[in-house]
């Protein structure tokens, strides 16, 4: 169905005047380091709220090498659902599981000769 409208139009329509403002800087992350960040936040939690690891699969009720997975180094993508049933657990807020990316860390630089 031809509506008269062309392409262009979309693009505009759907991005207003955005072309001349300033991006607010992010830092970068991949989706696999941020995974990992999840997983040994839950794990670090987990542990000072005093609980197993079978603890918290039987109040999750998932198998025990599921939950495993959520807070192995490689980390199981979880759903927001599922963080948010684990942060109800552990009595603590999901942005509580999920810490900002690490920033600036650098290398050093070997002594010069």
């Amino acid at each position: 169905m031809d509506d008269g409208v062309t392409d262009d139009h979309h693009i505009r329509w759907f991005r207003p005047d955005w072309q001349g403002r300033q991006a607010r800087a992010v830092p970068s992350d991949s989706p696999a380091a941020a995974v990992r960040r999840v997983a040994r936040r839950i794990a670090e939690v987990r542990r000072e709220k005093g609980l197993t690891q079978e603890e918290m699969a039987t109040r999750l009720d998932c198998a025990l090498k599921n939950f495993q997975r959520i807070e192995s180094r490689d980390g199981q993508n979880v759903t927001v659902k599922t963080l948010t049933r684990i942060a109800n657990i552990l009595g603590v807020t999901v942005t509580d599981l999920v810490p900002p990316p690490e920033r600036g860390k650098r290398k050093a630089r070997p002594a010069a000769e």
